[in-house]
């Protein structure tokens, strides 16, 4: 599993991008590959998505398909991690 942190540039590219970056989310999440996201209370103008992927190289592929890196309005920091144990009442928490 993957913790993904998104720093995202704000501007008009961001905002021109913004319905995109949406769908590509959405879409991640309904291929089961994003399995959680959301903004940061945080950190500003960043987002963090919790994923599945067979590697950190296969994900990286996987955002060259986001308008918001394909226009160079994001950043992102990909930590690999093994999950110990996960709360069967995950989903009470959003």
């Amino acid at each position: 599993m993957f913790i993904i942190h998104v720093k995202v540039n704000i501007g008009e590219i961001s905002e021109k991008y913004h319905p995109e970056h949406t769908k590509f989310l959405n879409k991640q999440f309904e291929d089961n590959i994003f399995l959680m996201f959301g903004r940061s209370v945080t950190r500003e103008a960043s987002g963090t998505i919790i994923a599945h992927s067979e590697s950190k190289e296969k994900l990286m592929e996987i955002f060259k398909q986001d308008p918001y890196f394909k226009y160079g309005c994001a950043t992102l920091e990909i930590e690999e991690f093994t999950p110990a144990r996960i709360a069967e009442n995950i989903s009470d928490f959003k």
